[in-house]
């Protein structure tokens, strides 16, 4: 059994195309729970419309929360009610296409009895109206199979949350995660570097929509708006550091010593982050040259590099050369 879970919070513009892409797999026996997380908008309403004309295979379940949970705590309360033994993560605003899930299974089982404890796929930026933009992942052209030691450096250095899929031992190995974080892709992937790690096959598998309701997407560049969106994430990083925290006691991890170490130096690093957009000053900023060059200098891994530099130039630079001049 593989269980296609379809998580939706206002997304009427999107949410047909989401749930015909989740009917439209051809992967057989399938289990979709579509899950509305307490829309005000039309969301759950074009939901049953679309599931009442369908007449295919797959086993349906349609589940509305009186209440809203956020994504992190209401995929957790998904994956619960799950029954596979692989579960397939979608949101309301993306387009699965219809091999994903049979694409997924295969990956998984290619580690025998031994699978990977999460499946990542490479996908295609599409925008408001569904024209196609560029690839998520570009250039990673071949399977990766990585078990890193650490889960804060690791081969994997992407983070591509709209393609995860997790393994049933995954699921079980951990509590719910914190309520307070905004958004679990991160965290499932570092408690998947705990167990039995991280497979990215390169097929193109989601169509990921770029659009201004997006979680993560930061479209409106104004001053007040880059600082106020990147003060979210350093608190949501922030967050997340206190969870893998309590998730390497949890398992026992056995390499602590090296993640602890690793997650300290990079805490510290948010914490200065977070000090210098709350202080909104352009000298506080060379802190932050200061804490970037530190981490180049005990991070001489390549892909590090690059992760760090692309972090630097797309995020803060602009920071200092525009936004605190206006």
């Amino acid at each position: 059994m593989v269980t296609f879970v379809l998580v939706t919070y206002n997304h009427e513009a999107f949410i047909r195309e989401a749930v015909e892409g989740a009917l439209a797999q051809t992967y057989s026996p399938l289990e979709i729970i579509i899950s509305d997380d307490s829309s005000s908008d039309e969301t759950f309403p074009i939901i049953e419309k679309v599931v009442k004309d369908y007449f295919g295979p797959h086993i349906i379940k349609l589940n509305r929360n009186e209440k809203n949970l956020g994504i992190a705590l209401h995929a957790s309360q998904l994956y619960e009610m799950a029954q596979g033994d692989i579960v397939i993560y979608a949101e309301g605003d993306d387009i699965s296409l219809p091999d994903r899930t049979s694409k997924v299974v295969e990956a998984f089982t290619s580690g025998g009895d031994n699978p990977p404890s999460m499946v990542i796929s490479n996908a295609i930026k599409i925008d408001g109206y569904g024209t196609e933009l560029d690839l998520l992942t570009d250039g990673m052209n071949t399977v990766v199979w990585d078990k890193s030691i650490n889960p804060l450096t690791n081969e994997l250095s992407i983070v591509n949350g709209c393609t995860r899929n997790l393994h049933r031992s995954l699921i079980d190995a951990f509590p719910p995660m914190d309520s307070k974080i905004i958004s679990g892709d991160v965290t499932s992937m570092q408690r998947a570097y705990l167990l039995n790690g991280v497979m990215y096959i390169p097929d193109v598998l989601v169509k990921y929509r770029i659009w201004t309701g997006g979680l993560s997407q930061l479209l409106d560049k104004s001053k007040n708006n880059y600082i106020q969106h990147n003060i979210k994430w350093c608190k949501e990083r922030l967050l997340r550091f206190e969870q893998l925290l309590k998730d390497l006691s949890h398992v026992n991890y056995i390499n602590s010593e090296d993640v602890l170490r690793t997650m300290y130096r990079d805490r510290g690093a948010v914490c200065r982050a977070l000090k210098i957009l709350n202080s909104n000053l352009l000298f506080s900023s060379m802190m932050l040259i200061q804490s970037f060059c530190v981490d180049l200098i005990y991070n001489r891994k390549i892909n590090y590099f690059r992760g760090s530099a692309r972090h630097f130039v797309v995020r803060w630079f602009p920071s200092l050369i525009g936004y605190y001049s206006i």
